[in-house]
């Protein structure tokens, strides 16, 4: 369940960058972040699931301790992406005051 959720956040993670790469001429470095991170975990799982065969055990494990652990994952890998948003979205909106406060000088 892990893999499996792992998985799937890294697909929403990356789609969600590329659309705000195309919207902002470059994306939130957050949700790269994020994406890399579930990407990685997802690996990581891949080559547990690849040790499970080889012991001769079943590639996906559909425990309910599995599933809590990629639960607990993906919420670690959502507040990799909201923390810093958060501070990206802080700043990026200092930046537009100060470049309106210059041209309004300027005027």
């Amino acid at each position: 369940m892990c893999l499996i959720f792992t998985a799937v956040a890294a697909a929403v993670f990356g789609v969600l960058y590329f659309v705000s790469n195309k919207r902002r001429g470059q994306g939130y470095k957050s949700l790269a972040t994020a994406a890399l991170t579930c990407t990685a975990a997802a690996l990581m799982w891949c080559v547990d699931g690849f040790a499970a065969i080889a012991a001769g055990e079943p590639f996906f494990d559909l425990s309910i301790d599995n599933a809590v652990l990629g639960v607990i994952v993906v919420a670690a890998a959502v507040a990799v992406f909201v923390v810093p948003f958060f501070f990206e979205k802080r700043n990026e909106k200092r930046n537009h005051r100060s470049s309106d406060r210059k041209i309004s000088s300027e005027q």
